[in-house]
């Protein structure tokens, strides 16, 4: 006899609804996302410096690396990194 999956219940995650209201906006999202891959501080993913600053014109690469003066964000090196 087949195992069947836990219902509806039993489901451990996030609603939609609690996921719209942890993410309002796209800024939002951006800034969870920030939170999490940079909780020590933000990094360049080309030469792990610390030494980087925000861009004027942030889309698409809002960071600069000083050191290596390489531009990314903080999708770049995620599997994030091709999406929009």
């Amino acid at each position: 006899m087949a195992h069947k999956a836990p219902g509806r219940s039993y489901r451990k995650g996030l609603t939609v609804i609690q996921l719209l209201k942890m993410f309002p906006d796209d800024d939002a999202a951006e800034k969870w996302f920030e939170d999490q891959r940079w909780s020590e501080g933000r990094f360049c993913p080309h030469c792990g410096s610390t030494n980087t600053r925000e861009e004027k014109n942030r889309k698409p690469m809002p960071y600069r690396c000083r050191d290596c003066r390489g531009h990314f964000s903080v999708k770049h090196g995620t599997k994030m990194q091709s999406s929009q």
